[in-house]
């Protein structure tokens, strides 16, 4: 299902599942981050619900609101558990640990929009690329300038919409995460946003990961949205 115009970067309070059909293979991008074989074959099989509750608060001392977005994502069968999580949207490190993937330190922060690369001339999401080494078609890609799908590998794409959250500053608003293992060698950059698929509105989430030996995976999830919370 499409996402509503009501649901924003900055409001994603609702319910979701993994379109498996619109978004890349998620099989390789786990290896990668090497989760075992048993369970990427339990994901294969499953759908993924996830709840999203964003909250606002107010800095006491800075006056800034604060922004946490807090993940439940429960398995629909089979004996996967359940994993929470918490991002806080200040890009300070936070220690995040689940039986999934492991312990890991994340952070995340809002960002806006930079003109996009001449070719195109489209406002883009503006950020520094924490993976390394620098590689330019991964930050493409993030940005929403190249195609998700494998055998457009270079053609331009349409990208992230351009929303005006809250303040409609005119430079739209997405989200920017960084996660890297604290015990093995993978990392994973994102960028979230709202792209148009078939027509259609959907929350996705482009990203990388990398591990070991300079080996790295982009892909793009899309997320169905299920319904408001009850």
């Amino acid at each position: 299902m499409a996402t509503p115009r009501d649901i924003t970067i900055d409001n994603l309070n609702g319910n979701w599942t993994l379109n498996k059909a619109l978004s890349s293979e998620v099989d390789p991008i786990l290896k990668l981050q090497e989760i075992n074989w048993l369970f990427r074959k339990a994901i294969a099989v499953t759908d993924i619900c996830l709840r999203i509750c964003t909250s606002h608060t107010l800095n006491s001392q800075t006056g800034e609101d604060v922004v946490k977005i807090d993940f439940l994502q429960t398995p629909s069968v089979g004996r996967l558990a359940s994993t929470t999580e918490t991002r806080t949207l200040n890009w300070k490190a936070q220690q995040h640990f689940d039986y999934f993937f492991g312990e890991a330190e994340c952070r995340s922060s809002f960002v806006r929009a930079s003109s996009g690369s001449k070719n195109d001339g489209r406002l883009r999401p503006d950020f520094e690329l924490q993976v390394g080494p620098l590689n330019m078609d991964i930050k493409r890609f993030l940005r929403g300038e190249i195609s998700p799908y494998a055998d457009k590998t270079n053609s331009i794409s349409e990208g992230f919409l351009v929303e005006e959250p809250g303040d409609g500053q005119g430079r739209g608003l997405w989200v920017h995460t960084h996660e890297r293992s604290v015990r093995s060698d993978w990392e994973v950059e994102q960028i979230w946003g709202f792209e148009m698929i078939d027509e259609k509105r959907y929350f996705t989430r482009r990203l990388v990961v990398t591990g070991s030996k300079g080996r790295h995976i982009c892909g793009r999830l899309v997320y169905d949205f299920k319904g408001y919370h009850t």
